[in-house]
């Protein structure tokens, strides 16, 4: 069995993105066991100088859930910005 680990763009509760997450879960084939992260609004802001052999517990659990994962389904908005340049002819 396959397993996928999907992470949400959003903490939002109602997040589109968790909401999308939880039908592809429902509706994964048996051979493929996909687990939603939670513990992302856990994490700290990423910074090496504090990435010693004593991690916080969160980050370690991030960790373990990433390494017994066969792969990663990440869910999040996209929006498309057109910018255009003036160039005041």
């Amino acid at each position: 069995m396959l397993k996928v680990l999907a992470i949400s763009g959003s903490l939002k509760s109602s997040s589109t993105n968790t909401t999308i997450l939880r039908s592809l879960a429902i509706s994964a084939p048996s051979n493929l066991q996909i687990s939603i992260y939670e513990g992302i609004g856990n994490l700290p802001h990423f910074n090496p100088e504090l990435d010693g052999d004593l991690p916080l517990d969160s980050v370690r659990a991030w960790r373990d859930c990433l390494q017994l994962s066969d792969g990663i389904i990440f869910c999040c908005f996209f929006r498309r910005i057109h910018a255009q340049a003036n160039c005041g002819n």
